[in-house]
């Protein structure tokens, strides 16, 4: 064999190699959803008639070539004056499949616990979410993979939320979820997935929120609660 004959097979083979790893690396490749509270209004606070808090959560599937299956969006919202915190209201959204690379948003407009009056101070707000996703490519689903993630919500003597510089949302995220009184997923039996489809996938795993702390997005169903139910 030439030596040109055997730097033609070393640059195939390489070139070869370099596109199967490229491949596996697109199929196999996830990225976790980005969360963030867009909007965040509780002026309505400040009046002891009105407990209306107003807000928009965006979930963004950052991925350009897989789809995403979220389970049941489970939401609680807790005030928290000094150093303490407490569940003034929770908000739960059912399953749906987001697009490659696309944005979600979820709005509405909640009735908080009675009691909380702002009085045209600032204060703080937590937001908590829970769910778990699946990452869909041309051939297969992932397992489920759990979702617990937080933010705090700065308000300003308005009510209105504080956002980041350039008139950005607030990003949620795993690392603040990591407090007392947050809660967490095991895995459980009896989960609907939001899917459509018959493929033979395992589709009713879901999993279970366990409260912990103050009680959780579901402080008033006791220990444990399920969440995602079988269709």
């Amino acid at each position: 064999m030439t030596d040109q004959n055997c730097c033609r097979c070393c640059c195939k083979f390489i070139s070869t190699s370099g596109i199967t790893a490229l491949s596996l690396w697109l199929l196999l490749y996830t990225s976790t959803p980005l969360c963030s509270i867009e909007e965040f209004d509780a002026f309505a606070l400040n009046k002891t008639a009105n407990s209306t808090l107003h807000y928009d959560l965006k979930l963004k599937n950052r991925i350009f070539n897989k789809g995403i299956y979220y389970d049941a969006l489970n939401l609680a919202f807790y005030y928290k004056p000094n150093l303490s915190h407490y569940l003034i209201g929770n908000a739960t959204y059912p399953a749906f499949y987001q697009g490659y690379h696309k944005s979600t948003h979820r709005v509405r407009s909640l009735n908080a616990a009675r009691g909380v009056v702002l009085e045209n101070v600032t204060a703080v707000f937590r937001v908590e979410l829970a769910t778990a996703v699946r990452y869909k490519n041309a051939f297969w689903k992932t397992k489920r993979h759990r979702l617990v993630v937080a933010a705090d919500l700065q308000v300003n003597d308005q009510g209105s939320l504080v956002k980041r510089k350039g008139n950005k949302g607030i990003k949620m995220s795993s690392g603040a979820a990591q407090t007392k009184g947050c809660f967490d997923l095991a895995a459980a039996g009896g989960g609907g997935s939001g899917d459509d489809d018959d493929d033979g996938d395992d589709d009713d795993v879901g999993f279970v929120v366990q409260l912990s702390g103050m009680g959780g997005i579901y402080g008033g169903l006791g220990e444990r609660a399920e969440v995602g139910l079988k269709k």
